[in-house]
């Protein structure tokens, strides 16, 4: 075999030093490096990742959207099975995006060396990421000790509730926010999910530093006009997830938005429903992300019978689609 790779490159008279014999070449969950190979006609300043596409992949889409870095472009596919990126040698950390229905590629520190041509197959998954929607609480406010009928139908699966319930709580609920279920007194209602598919404006939100999270989160969740013990449950739940990123991404969603996590019913019909859910991403940089739009904050009216809840999901890879270009 070894006698056969020399004798093609000595007759073709092409400068490439083959992959060697039974090299192990690098395997990713979802994409393969199939070749790694010495190119004399490049210069030590030059590189070239050729990026190769299952042909059914180009039926589903004539364009592909990546990120370099922080650069994001667009590659027309046409007919092409494959595109080539030049850099110069080094590490790089690559994002690929189809279409909706296939899951993202993320490729972290993928090294290409001096004069080196890399072949990288990408292998797109069907998409069924799960995003765990965690601790969604909620909180009674009656003018008047009531009893209180909730029911929580999410559009994922429910996968815990306290206290536990088959179909919806009965609540027997007192104006200080004390909530007696079965005889037992409680804080708030408390459910979680799991959700396939979350839609948000990407585009809108606040990059913040892991070490200002918990300043942030106070002074934010303040103007919406949470208690300070309402404040407390949001941010011990949330920041310590939070405080060791170098950034995060944040964006709030905010009353029937949050109807794309669950339709809440509460019976008697309270004279305020807010309810508001913070969707976050880690990320590197926040200068990445200049062209966001800062979302506007309204605080809440609690004149009534007042129902409050919060919640929220990690996202652990953004979207590229949702970038601004």
């Amino acid at each position: 075999m070894r006698l056969f790779v020399l004798f093609t490159l000595l007759f073709t008279g092409l400068h490439v030093r083959a992959i060697t014999f039974g090299e192990k070449l690098e395997i990713g969950a979802d994409y393969t490096v199939e070749s790694n190979t010495y190119d004399s006609t490049l210069t030590e300043d030059q590189a070239i990742f050729t990026f190769i596409l299952d042909a059914n992949y180009l039926r589903m889409s004539n364009e592909l959207v990546y990120s370099i870095g922080s650069k994001i472009d667009t590659i027309m596919l046409d007919e092409s099975e494959s595109f080539k990126i030049e850099v110069s040698p080094g590490k790089y950390d690559f994002q690929f995006y189809l279409t909706s229905d296939y899951t993202e590629i993320s490729i972290k520190a993928l090294e290409i060396k001096p004069a080196h041509r890399m072949g990288v197959r990408l292998i797109f998954g069907l998409n069924v990421q799960h995003h765990p929607v965690r601790k969604p609480v909620i909180y009674l406010y009656p003018t008047e000790e009531m009893d209180v009928e909730v029911h929580v139908n999410p559009t994922g699966k429910m996968v815990f509730t306290y206290p536990t319930i088959d179909d919806h709580w009965n609540v027997h609920a007192l104006p200080s926010g004390e909530l007696i279920v079965d005889d037992k007194s409680y804080n708030y209602l408390f459910w979680e999910s799991e959700q396939v598919e979350i839609n948000i404006d990407w585009n809108s939100g606040f990059a913040i530093p892991g070490e200002e999270v918990t300043a942030f989160l106070e002074e934010t969740l303040s103007k919406f006009g949470l208690t300070t013990k309402e404040q407390a449950d949001f941010i011990t739940f949330w920041a310590p997830m939070m405080v060791s990123n170098p950034a995060n991404l944040i964006h709030f969603e905010f009353n029937e938005n949050c109807n794309q996590f669950a339709d809440l019913t509460v019976l008697p019909s309270p004279d305020n429903v807010y309810r508001i859910y913070m969707i976050w991403s880690p990320i590197d940089n926040i200068d990445d992300f200049n062209y966001l739009r800062p979302q506007n904050i309204q605080s809440i009216n609690r004149l009534g019978f007042t129902v409050l809840e919060w919640g929220g999901a990690k996202i652990e890879r953004l979207p590229l689609k949702n970038k601004a270009l």
